[in-house]
């Protein structure tokens, strides 16, 4: 019987080749950019899930007002890591970091302007990098030390070993490499070519040094790793951290919802009045479409949010 559907099926494709074409066309069209974007959709939320243990790391925004406009943003003061470290024994590691920028390395003849970051001691504790030379508690101790991505290392010193060889920085410091990291994935959201110490920054700039204590002075990013189950020693229950992520999305779909309800009726009744014989448009379609759109964004939330509040009591927050 399968057999004959098949052959009917064929015919009607056969006989009517065009319209068969088109259908058809059209179908896989539809098809390819649901996977596009399915692809897309997944490989966005891949971000940082290749480090160990992404989801103890944590990016501190700080949230405040201008003119009555609330504002959120990432740039912290300089005696937040101590106060952290001090005060917040659910904090496992602490590490500030300057914005990043493009330096100068010198070897010999050679020189590369690339992208790099001044980090903190304990950054490669919360961000676990993929490490071929060095150890992640050693390499960013010594202040006038250097720890380079594998591209950068072949790059200035080709397939030798770099480390403890030094390069020159700017054309002002000479830097010895104490590391050599893998090469960061695309879906990472720090990038950089290199790594220079926290501690050499706060000796070679003087501003950083006379703001060390500067509360009201925001100049640069600091990051931190949790404990294991800091979620429960804060004490947010499952519930409660899904609500807080959840809960405004469902809000939004359903103002969306309202909104959109007397606009489809109003373009729907009048398209509909154009026809003698027509349905009638009831409420239920309208609260049938919208239980499927707040259903859809339960489901498609809560499998993350229901993660993140069993691992930690925020997500985590990536950079920009």
């Amino acid at each position: 019987m399968f057999k004959n559907y098949l052959k009917t099926s064929w015919r009607n494709i056969i006989k009517e080749k065009g319209y068969s074409g088109f259908n058809i066309l059209g179908l896989a069209i539809g098809m390819a950019v649901a996977l596009i974007i399915g692809l897309w959709v997944q490989y966005q939320v891949s971000y940082d899930r290749w480090l160990p243990d992404y989801g103890q790391a944590h990016k501190i925004m700080v949230r405040g007002s201008r003119n009555g406009v609330a504002e959120v943003g990432s740039a912290t003061c300089l005696p937040l890591a101590d106060a952290i470290k001090k005060d917040v024994p659910e904090v496992k590691y602490v590490a500030q970091t300057d914005i990043s920028g493009q330096h100068s390395l010198m070897v010999g003849d050679k020189k590369l302007y690339s992208k790099g970051m001044f980090a903190g001691e304990d950054f490669l504790k919360i961000f676990r990098f993929s490490l071929l030379q060095g150890n992640a508690g050693d390499v960013l101790k010594q202040p006038a030390s250097i720890v380079l991505t594998r591209s950068t290392a072949i790059a200035l010193f080709g397939h030798t070993d770099p480390v403890n060889k030094t390069i020159r920085l700017d054309n002002l410091h000479d830097l010895k490499v104490s590391g050599v990291l893998g090469d960061l994935p695309g879906n990472s959201s720090l990038t950089f070519d290199y790594i220079i110490p926290f501690s050499y920054y706060i000796q070679t700039q003087d501003w950083i040094r006379q703001n060390m204590g500067n509360w009201n002075l925001d100049p640069i990013q600091t990051f931190v790793a949790l404990q294991p189950n800091a979620g429960k020693v804060l004490g947010a229950s499952v519930t409660q951290v899904w609500m807080l992520l959840s809960g405004e999305f469902i809000v939004l779909v359903t103002l969306s919802c309202l909104i959109a309800a007397p606009v489809a009726f109003y373009f729907m009744y009048g398209w509909l009045q154009t026809y003698y014989y027509r349905i009638t448009i009831g409420p239920g379609v309208f609260i049938a479409s919208a239980a499927a759109a707040v259903g859809v964004t339960v489901v498609t939330i809560s499998l993350q949010a229901i993660k993140a509040a069993l691992m930690n009591p925020v997500e985590s927050l990536r950079t920009e």
